[in-house]
């Protein structure tokens, strides 16, 4: 981290540690200052760093400028997979799926994937009332390729499947009512 003070405001810049952070080099390494047109050795080590960082922060602002190793910075893998956890035990998305596992295999330990299931659980919507009878409605209509346990009322996942049951779940599957194309969007803002 370091810290930038201009004028009495005060930012904070931080990196994750590289390679290139280092106080001291290796052997095969000397020590050089070039100066008046000449080049001399220098007896210590100076200390580098690279000029770009990860994220800004001030009293009142973040700026991120490199989302993977802010998240990295910060644990969030950790977090979101500590959440995907309780998400699994929750008796209310479990029992959403004939069986959760080939879900929680598509999921692994990916992040991006990770952060999706966080955002699942905060959306909430296979919570609604009515969720199971419109997905399956929806589903038929606009053969999505979902499959259903219909003894159990469930949904049967597998790798094929596990893409397009993320995608409804994040409510990111939307059509368009000029041309009826449906798509998989990265955000829905609703309007």
């Amino acid at each position: 981290m370091v810290k930038f003070t201009h004028n009495g405001q005060t930012l904070y810049a931080v990196k994750r540690s590289t390679a290139s952070w280092k106080t001291s080099y290796p052997n095969k390494f000397i020590n050089m200052v070039f100066s008046n047109g000449e080049l001399s050795a220098a007896e210590d080590n100076g200390f580098t760093i690279e000029k770009n960082f990860d994220f800004y922060c001030s009293v009142d602002t973040l700026l991120i400028t490199a989302k993977r190793a802010f998240e990295s910075l910060m644990q969030y893998k950790e977090a979101y997979t500590q959440a995907f956890t309780e998400l699994q035990a929750d008796p209310d998305f479990s029992n959403l799926f004939a069986d959760i596992t080939p879900l929680v295999e598509y999921i692994g330990t990916n992040s991006t994937q990770l952060r999706r299931m966080a955002t699942i659980e905060q959306k909430s919507l296979y919570s609604n009332p009515g969720f199971m009878n419109s997905l399956k409605q929806v589903n038929a209509l606009r053969n999505w390729g979902l499959n259903f346990d219909h003894t159990n009322d469930k949904i049967i996942v597998c790798s094929a499947t596990a893409p397009t049951i993320l995608q409804v779940l994040l409510d990111h599957r939307l059509m368009s009512e000029v041309t009826s194309n449906i798509y998989d969007v990265p955000d829905a803002i609703q309007i």
